[in-house]
């Protein structure tokens, strides 16, 4: 995959971040290597510590509103990255996996490959 960091603007980057940091949350614990890719993907976007207030702070509904507006090819690194997000505690959650379907289904993506 190429670099997606030019490919997204600032609003799409605030809203990637917050579904993200959601997933993050999705399965009721935060495990250590999760956090280590939230930094990781903080620094992919060119995003700090200031960025990721304004992006727990954005409106759920504007959110997706954002990413629903993006192109198929900028959704799917969105569904790409929370899938690997969702593996990296080497636990696929039920509520991950329904987080995902949900926002596929909010955001109008049909992913290739079904999880």
């Amino acid at each position: 995959m190429k670099n997606f960091v030019t490919d997204f603007d600032y609003p799409e980057k605030l809203s990637f971040l917050k579904v993200i940091e959601d997933m993050i949350h999705a399965d009721c614990k935060v495990d250590q290597a999760e956090l280590l890719y939230l930094e990781d993907f903080k620094q992919q976007l060119s995003l700090d510590e200031n960025c990721i207030e304004l992006a727990q702070s954005l409106n759920k509904k504007e959110c997706i509103k954002i990413l629903k507006n993006m192109p198929t090819n900028k959704k799917e690194v969105v569904y790409e990255k929370l899938i690997e997000i969702a593996n990296i505690d080497n636990e696929f959650h039920p509520s991950e996996e329904v987080l995902i379907l949900n926002l596929c289904q909010l955001i109008d993506f049909k992913p290739v490959a079904l999880l």
